[in-house]
């Protein structure tokens, strides 16, 4: 199962439990994704981002979380 999929089920489960904070945090993860996928799609190539660009954009969303708390 790809990363996409798993963010995507755990995002259904969290609005299902009304779980907010994981949804939030979660819809942020989804957004990010998105716009990194439209940035691919206008440099010309119509695939999706792969499960390695996915983790190293979830890396950079952990290090600006961590620099804003500092």
């Amino acid at each position: 199962m790809s990363i996409r999929l798993k963010i995507e089920e755990k995002y259904i489960n969290a609005i299902k439990s009304k779980n907010t904070e994981e949804t939030n945090a979660l819809r942020l993860i989804k957004s990010a994704i998105k716009d990194k996928d439209i940035d691919n799609r206008t440099r010309d190539n119509n695939t999706e981002i792969n499960d390695q660009q996915i983790l190293i954009l979830l890396q950079s969303l952990v290090k600006q979380r961590k620099d804003s708390i500092d």
